[in-house]
């Protein structure tokens, strides 16, 4: 499970890299700040799953190697 979550979670950081370097083209070269900002709204909404999953992962991870009281 945890090889599986931190696979998610590079493919959440890699989309959000992608994204941005894409809204930043979409910017600079094609439409223009009106018309390209909103190119921005995917990249934010990937990093935000990005930073969960990372979140969740450590969580889960910290939970994982705490002793068992009884």
């Amino acid at each position: 499970m945890n090889k599986v979550s931190k696979i998610i979670e590079n493919f959440w950081l890699a989309f959000t890299i992608a994204a941005f370097v894409y809204a930043c083209y979409a910017v600079l070269a094609l439409d223009g700040w009106p018309k390209g900002a909103v190119n921005f709204v995917i990249p934010g909404i990937s990093f935000c799953w990005w930073f969960f999953r990372r979140f969740m992962r450590l969580r889960i991870e910290r939970n994982q190697n705490l002793p068992k009281s009884q």
